[in-house]
């Protein structure tokens, strides 16, 4: 079930235990405060042998459906590329998000460009730092009426 994003979720180590338990490999955390030190969630999530797939966007910096062009901007590219640089030394670190559904509806397939832009930039960006090689994809919303298009 996903948690709610209005508010701050810090997981303890009875959780991930309990994650460890259930045979949990894999955790999906759609933002994160990229200015803050992670290691001991992390570390943790390690030991447990689990995952973390990660969208870079956050509450104050994503693709606007309602002005894309607008949104995706040098301070917007700072903060996906600050997430990057947070999380990119953990080993657990599986993958990152570069959008989570943008297109979610016939009327705004239009978003694509600044989804594939993001997703480039980002794959950019860890090719030039010298990063470990990470993928980069993105989260699309499930409308049949598109679903096509999309894949295109």
């Amino acid at each position: 079930m996903p948690l709610n994003h209005s508010r701050t979720v810090k997981l303890g180590i009875v959780d991930i235990q309990k994650f460890k338990e259930l045979g949990v490999n894999t955790v999906r955390t759609y933002t994160v405060d990229n200015r803050k030190r992670h290691d001991y969630c992390m570390n943790a999530l390690a030991q447990a042998g689990i995952y973390l797939a990660l969208d870079v966007n956050s509450p104050d910096y994503s693709i606007n459906r309602d002005d894309p062009a607008a949104s995706y901007n040098d301070a917007y590219l700072q903060s996906v590329f600050a997430t990057i640089d947070a999380f990119v030394d953990y080993d657990n670190t599986l993958l990152f998000f570069s959008g989570n559904e943008v297109i979610n509806a016939d009327n705004n397939t239009n978003r694509a460009p600044y989804i594939k832009a993001t997703t480039r930039d980002m794959k950019h960006n860890i090719g030039s730092m010298g990063y470990r090689q990470i993928p980069v994809g993105c989260s699309a919303a499930d409308v049949e009426s598109n679903r096509f298009e999309m894949a295109e």
